[in-house]
């Protein structure tokens, strides 16, 4: 459709919400096409700070790497910020465990990690997702789940 702006609904709208909370500038949000590999050094885990999802020891080397803004680095989520234009990214296992020790202990091993895009299925607007019995527990599936404490909300 070309000369028509998408409407952004549901997870798109949610998305940009979240981001415009720590970069207001920001005017979209985008799902990655290719997979980022970044090299967090010594130095980025001693300058990180904990319990940050704009200044850990992750969002920092991807700032100092890539020349973006600003990275948002959360436990599920990441979000690299380059203008007004922030592209999502899904945060993989092996960087989740690294942020909870280093959340905890401010504790960030040095070394190569990789943020990849979502698979297309669960790209920004592909489809709509139910809460039905979420809420209210009425799903035996999702009464009871463990909450990782002393780490970032995200």
């Amino acid at each position: 459709m070309a000369g028509k702006k998408a409407k952004l609904t549901g997870a798109g709208r949610i998305a940009l919400a979240k981001v415009k909370k720590l970069y207001p500038k920001v005017m979209k949000v985008v799902d990655a096409d290719e997979k980022v590999v970044i090299t967090v050094t010594e130095k980025d885990g001693n300058t990180g700070h904990q319990l940050d999802l704009t200044e850990c020891a992750l969002a920092i080397a991807c700032k100092r790497q890539l020349g973006l803004q600003g990275a948002i680095i959360g436990l599920g989520t990441s979000y690299l910020v380059r203008g007004t234009v922030a592209t999502r990214y899904k945060t993989g296992q092996s960087i989740t465990r690294e942020i909870t020790s280093f959340d905890r202990h401010k504790d960030f091993k040095p070394g190569v990690y990789t943020l990849v895009p979502y698979p297309t299925k669960a790209h920004l607007g592909a489809y709509e997702t139910s809460t039905k019995g979420h809420a209210t527990g009425k799903n035996p599936r999702y009464a009871a789940r463990h909450v990782t404490t002393g780490v970032r909300s995200s």
